[in-house]
């Protein structure tokens, strides 16, 4: 054929346009069938790839905005948090890679008037934002801009985004059901800052598995804390001092985990046989502690293919066809010697 175009692969191919477009531009979102016929079609009608090539020159621009820079770049910061943006990162970056997009990484901090300059003077096409705490009037500072944006990790119930988030009421019912198999009955909650969305997710998630397990719900047993070893074992024995009936703690990081073990061993409580503990992320110190804490997982690097897919998606589809999303990631609990007694 003379000339051939997309179209014409797209008859032959019995597909649409745009899926030609994706498959040979590389687009991770086309399944491996549908490729090998359109591929197939192309030899066949003898379609000239040059400009193709030429096109995947110019690749698109997307910026992530993250707030967890010392934890990213610094050798001397927690090297426990910088995990979760590792993992998320090294997800994101494999359907980046795959779609021949550009990513540049950058921290924020609201009204940040560098951030404001890079996105003026630079070709954006796509944001990103993941960790930190989101302010309303940050978010609206970067929506001025009109490109696309996803937000993962938190969300605000007022701003109608595109959001991936890890699906922790799902999780909080793992937590529940597991406990409850293993005879607990008075659970209490060690979470993080009472101003955090993720910590109102725990504590909604907690709360409801709590009742639909027919389990009692007692707000004395449920506290806030910054995120420390330390503020763990301080919150630890003030719940036990209180409360010594109490035969499991939930812990809303297992960071607070660690210093809620050492506090029940130096009040004489046993682990697991006295009291359950169950953490959150996973982290690696999880299998280290004495004994092994069980924790639920949060899949980073999933929440990132998610992102990623998600921000291709947005970056490709007309204005009129961008409405916003908000996509839930599977969380595991992770089963270990702290919560099950031998």
């Amino acid at each position: 054929m003379a000339n051939p175009t997309v179209r014409d692969i797209a008859q032959r191919a019995g597909v649409s346009a745009s899926t030609v477009s994706r498959a040979l531009n590389g687009y991770p979102y086309v399944d491996e069938e549908t490729r090998l016929s359109i591929q197939k079609a192309v030899k066949e009608l003898g379609y000239p790839l040059t400009s193709l090539r030429k096109s995947q020159q110019t690749s698109r621009n997307i910026m992530l905005l993250s707030g967890f820079e010392e934890l990213v770049f610094s050798k001397n910061q927690n090297l426990i948090m910088r995990e979760l943006v590792r993992e998320f990162w090294r997800g994101a970056r494999t359907i980046f890679q795959n779609a021949n997009y550009n990513v540049t990484v950058q921290h924020f901090t609201p009204h940040s008037a560098e951030l404001q300059r890079r996105l003026k003077s630079e070709k954006i096409d796509g944001l990103m934002l993941a960790g930190g705490v989101i302010e309303e009037s940050f978010i609206e500072e970067l929506e001025v801009n009109d490109v696309p944006l996803v937000v993962t990790g938190s969300f605000l119930k007022t701003r109608k985004l595109d959001y991936v988030v890890a699906d922790i009421g799902d999780g909080m019912d793992q937590v529940v059901t597991h406990l409850a198999a293993t005879g607990r009955k008075n659970i209490a909650l060690v979470n993080g800052p009472a101003n955090n969305n993720a910590s109102e997710q725990k504590y909604n998630g907690l709360v409801l598995a709590l009742h639909l397990h027919g389990l009692e719900i007692r707000k004395e047993w449920m506290s806030n804390s910054e995120i420390f070893m330390e503020t763990g074992y301080q919150r630890t024995l003030e719940l036990i001092n209180r409360f010594p009936g109490l035969d499991a703690i939930v812990y809303g990081d297992d960071t607070l985990a660690v210093g809620g073990i050492r506090a029940l061993k130096e009040c004489g409580k046993k682990v697991p046989q006295d009291v359950a503990v169950v953490g959150f992320y996973d982290y690696e110190i999880a299998r280290f502690t004495d004994p092994p804490l069980t924790s639920l997982r949060l899949d980073q690097r999933q929440i990132g293919h998610m992102a990623a897919q998600r921000m291709i998606l947005l970056v490709e589809a007309k204005p009129a066809d961008r409405q916003p999303w908000l996509m839930l990631a599977p969380t595991h609990l992770i089963v270990r010697q702290s919560s099950q007694p031998s």
